[in-house]
């Protein structure tokens, strides 16, 4: 009886064991790997793709072109962000931070009546939160000046 117990306990195991490794698998297949290399004012290496001008990274992996000038943003500029139904925005405010100053009251705002969750960071801070984070579940604006 011992015998029969274990191997059902080592099947059982084994049962589970593949079902988390085939789980983990499909989610990664879902979750596009990002890997941002290197980070300097004015240019980004993301998935060895070079970067010179502010992009937008959605939760798929896609990157698209950013506003032309985030001094100031306008609302205007986050119109992709609302149509899309997303509800976390990071923004990347830039080597120093500064797009964090030139964000309106009205945007804030606006983002709060959408039930956004804003997050800003200066870019240096982004780019580790980029890296580290999984499952993104948020689109981030990246300012790659000032």
């Amino acid at each position: 009886m011992r015998f029969k117990k274990t191997r059902s306990i080592k099947f059982v195991f084994y049962v589970v064991f593949a079902v988390l490794c085939t789980a983990s698998v499909c989610f990664s297949i879902n979750t596009p790997q990002l890997q941002i290399s290197h980070y300097e004012y004015g240019k980004m290496i993301v998935n060895d793709n070079t970067y010179v001008h502010d992009f937008v990274l959605w939760p798929n992996g896609e990157i698209t072109p950013g506003p032309e000038d985030m001094h100031p943003p306008h609302l205007n500029d986050f119109d992709e962000f609302f149509k899309s139904g997303h509800k976390k925005l990071l923004i990347a405010t830039g080597d120093e931070g500064k797009v964090a100053l030139d964000l309106s009251r009205k945007i804030k705002k606006e983002m709060k009546n959408n039930g956004v969750e804003l997050l800003l960071m200066d870019t240096h801070e982004a780019v580790k939160l980029l890296n580290n984070t999984k499952n993104r579940d948020f689109v981030a604006f990246v300012h790659l000046n000032c």
